[in-house]
């Protein structure tokens, strides 16, 4: 009878050490996975998406969904906005090209919104771009890599997926020992408190972060040496791709060039020879231009150059609406003529 306590005594000792190890465990796996990003977007695409719009932040604001939904007679689920703040064409590729199209989603528009010179942009000089990209790939995609990036993005590819499997095991050690220890429930409401806002960018993963956004020792950036350079569309390789992985299952191509900003108008319906040569270009790629850049919408409407409020973009809307509904024309009796015009 003696030996009960000593006994009692060992197992708590034994449980002791065993919460210690755990905890030395958890802790070297939470300071190993400090770099991770995450293994995936979170993307989900339904089946039944009919219209998939595609951009940048001017494709967030500029285009309502539902409204667009509604003027087609189609369900408002089955027209989904991927418009991502600050993102590029080849993010607009991978999203299309593995978080939808992969996924077995066949839509019957794709809608891409921004200005056209923007499709231009091709080679990532961001880091944040970069992790963004590899953010959205479901498997290597050496084609758009090495268009993108350039070298080594299958190492890169599975060099992230290692990682990101790595912090899977801890997560879920991290979930079992508060099971253990009958902590899950107090964990729970202490997470439900906190705040869903990291307090710092170094606790975002990485790739949602803005690539334009200040950074330490980078404030002073230019935007032009953060955005991709742009090359000739006798050269360019992402649009094509888009293209053509969208027409391979049916799918017909806009881009819908947005309104500008009346003070910082051209004359009426003119427009510069870029314009015009990526204009002819998209047209050889089977791709149908929206041109709204004369769109009737008053300056009062517009938060930036491109960027509109709630009744700029139910105009938009509108157009992009009647566009995809077989109307002729975005701007009826604007006929685009070469100009100097900033369209």
């Amino acid at each position: 009878m003696f030996g009960f306590p000593h006994s009692g005594a060992g197992a708590r000792r034994r449980l002791g050490r065993s919460i210690l190890a755990c905890g030395l465990t958890l802790g070297l796996g939470l300071w190993a996975a400090r770099g991770w990003t995450p293994s995936s977007a979170s993307v989900v695409a339904p089946l039944d998406t009919k219209v998939l719009v595609l951009g940048s932040s001017i494709a967030i604001e500029n285009v309502r969904t539902s409204r667009l939904a509604e003027r087609l007679g189609l369900s408002p689920s089955t027209v989904l906005n991927l418009g991502e703040r600050a993102s590029q064409p080849a993010h607009w590729l991978a999203l299309l090209r593995h978080r939808v199209l992969g996924e077995g989603v066949r839509p019957l528009h794709v809608v891409i919104v921004t200005p056209v010179d923007v499709l231009r942009r091709e080679r990532l000089r961001s880091d944040v771009d970069t992790e963004r990209l590899l953010a959205l790939l479901r498997r290597p995609d050496p084609g758009l890599w090495s268009v993108a990036v350039g070298e080594g993005g299958g190492q890169r590819f599975w060099g992230r997926q290692r990682v990101a499997a790595r912090r899977l095991v801890w997560s879920g050690l991290g979930d079992w020992l508060p099971s253990l220890l009958g902590l899950s429930e107090a964990l729970e409401t202490a997470r439900a408190q906190t705040s869903a806002v990291p307090r710092s960018d170094e606790n975002k993963p990485r790739w949602i972060v803005d690539p334009s956004a200040p950074r330490p020792g980078r404030a002073g950036d230019r935007p032009e040496d953060r955005e991709p350079p742009r090359v000739s569309v006798t050269s360019w390789k992402i649009v094509p791709m888009l293209a053509a992985d969208a027409q391979s299952v049916g799918a017909r191509v806009w881009v819908v060039a947005p309104p500008v900003r009346p003070t910082e108008r051209g004359p009426a319906c003119g427009r510069s020879g870029e314009f015009m040569a990526v204009r002819d270009a998209l047209t050889r790629e089977g791709i149908d231009l929206i041109d709204a850049t004369d769109a009737p919408i008053e300056e009062a409407s517009f938060q930036t150059r491109y960027h509109l409020d709630d009744d700029g973009a139910d105009v938009l809307t509108d157009i992009v609406a009647a566009r995809l509904g077989g109307a002729a024309d975005a701007v009826p009796g604007c006929l685009a003529r070469p100009g100097r015009a900033g369209g």
